[in-house]
């Protein structure tokens, strides 16, 4: 007899899987699975429940978000500490945040940050991305709007492989989720 899951469960187990396959294929939009109504930050909480624990730390300037983010016993740390930054709305002041964020060292490159940032997927007034790298055959086209467009130059100088930093980029409005790891080369027009 199986083991009876919880919602919870479930809803981890969807999430994680998610973000996995948009980690391993670039520029795809995957769904989370989330319960709530559009700008609510559920894909934010989904994301946080299945990512932080006690030995996992976060940052966030969103107080709402942060509430929610403390619930899963991890620890609020300032951005130059946190595994996990989480930026519902990325403005250019918080640019220099994401500057902070680490990137690993030689021996423990693993210890990059992974940035969740909340962002409109083939929205208007976008930004066209074109990505290559491994996940990624040939090439593909990523359109994504509500970013600053310095965040993409911010990147580019912050990767030195196998040290950087993975992005999650979130369409709240659709409960979309596109992975952007360390290794994939972004050109923006």
């Amino acid at each position: 007899m199986l083991p009876i899951q919880t919602a919870f469960e479930v809803e981890s187990r969807e999430c994680f899987r998610a973000l996995m396959w948009a980690l391993s294929y670039p520029g795809q939009i995957m769904t989370l699975p989330v319960v709530g109504d559009a700008n609510s930050l559920a894909s934010f909480a989904t994301v946080g429940r299945t990512l932080l624990d006690l030995e996992t730390s976060f940052f966030t300037n969103d107080i709402a978000l942060r509430v929610e983010l403390e619930r899963t016993g991890s620890r609020a740390r300032p951005a130059t500490d946190a595994a996990y930054l989480f930026f519902p709305t990325l403005s250019d002041a918080d640019l220099a945040l994401v500057e902070q964020a680490s990137v690993g060292d030689e021996t423990y490159p693993d210890n990059g940050a992974t940035l969740v940032i909340g962002c409109r997927l083939n929205g208007s007034h976008a930004v066209n991305l074109r990505l290559s790298g491994p996940g990624i055959q040939s090439e593909t086209m990523l359109s994504v709007a509500g970013l600053p467009p310095a965040l993409w130059q911010l990147r580019e100088r912050r990767i030195r492989y196998p040290l950087g930093i993975d992005l999650f980029l979130l369409d709240e409005s659709t409960s979309g989720v596109v992975g952007l790891p360390r290794t994939t080369r972004i050109a923006y027009e």
